[in-house]
């Protein structure tokens, strides 16, 4: 294997996590989908972020950089967020004023969303395309 154990993270108020992320800048993602919370801590452990939203993620993807969370769920919208603040940075549907290699097109959308809960995402290689299963 190789690897090596470096630290056991205890979330301050985390219940079951159903997601974990490891980002390639040390920082570990989890999400709580009972409590509906996205935790974000540092390679030393410590809490850098914390998000609670009103509606459940069924599925979250890292960007290679490690620096975006892309998130969506029951509201039929991917987020895109920022793993070091949890603070959206755009929506696709809708990515105006989202950072450059954020923008793309989503034909027979609108600016509802997909019309259905998201249940996969999946970013290609180069980060060029990104596949939402519906």
């Amino acid at each position: 294997w190789g690897g090596k154990y470096t630290r056991t993270v205890w979330g301050v108020g985390l219940g079951e996590v159903t997601w974990c992320g490891c980002a390639s800048t040390g920082d570990v993602v989890a999400y709580d989908r009972a409590d509906r919370t996205l935790n974000v801590y540092g390679p030393n452990g410590a809490l850098k972020a914390r998000r609670r939203d009103r509606s459940r993620f069924y599925a979250l993807e890292l960007s290679g950089d490690g620096r975006c969370l892309l998130a969506g769920g029951e509201s039929g919208k991917v987020l895109f967020l920022d793993v070091g603040t949890l603070q959206v940075m755009g929506t696709l549907p809708n990515v105006p004023g989202a950072p450059g290699y954020l923008t793309g097109v989503c034909e027979e959308t609108g600016s509802k969303g997909f019309g259905r809960a998201i249940t996969s995402l999946k970013l290609m290689s180069g980060e060029q395309t990104l596949w939402v299963g519906v």
